[in-house]
């Protein structure tokens, strides 16, 4: 089963994405040092490269044992 954002639901849900990736940011910024920036500028390569991978079998989403 697939399911999908309308147009008046993905406009509901944009703020508050919008709201946390400005805390994130701003956290990022005025709490880290510079070379604790680097280490999630860094993993941002391999998170993108899991997202794109296809998802597994595994509907429970639940580690592989």
């Amino acid at each position: 089963m697939v399911f999908s954002l309308t147009a008046s639901g993905s406009g509901l849900l944009g703020p508050g994405r919008a709201a946390r990736r400005g805390w994130l940011a701003e956290a990022i910024d005025g709490r880290l040092t510079p070379e604790e920036r680097r280490t999630p500028a860094a993993a941002l390569p391999l998170l993108h490269r899991l997202a794109e991978t296809p998802h597994d079998s595994n509907p429970s989403g639940d580690a592989p044992r």
